[in-house]
């Protein structure tokens, strides 16, 4: 269960050559697969991935496409009552 909360933390996280290192071992040791291993993104530049993860969770015109908070989506405020929620439940 681990390898799967670390892969996620892993997708979710700025894209490096670190981190696409690290998924693709935990891919190969873990019994499941994910999309880095089998899909669409094997194929996507280093530098595609990356301008890809900024545009939609860092810095897209006029507005932020996907926030990556989930109060965001709840409460439409960053770092409300569900970030609160979640670092208590870990």
């Amino acid at each position: 269960m681990m390898d799967l909360f670390r892969y996620f933390s892993l997708v979710f996280s700025y894209p490096t050559e670190d981190t696409l290192q690290e998924l693709g071992e935990i891919s190969r040791t873990a019994d499941f697969s994910g999309p880095l291993c089998e899909g669409e993104l094997k194929s996507m530049s280093l530098e595609d991935m990356q301008a890809e993860y900024t545009r939609l969770f860092i810095s897209a015109f006029p507005r932020l496409l996907c926030p990556p908070y989930e109060s965001y989506y709840r409460e439409g405020v960053v770092y409300g009552n569900a970030s609160v929620e979640v670092r208590e439940l870990y």
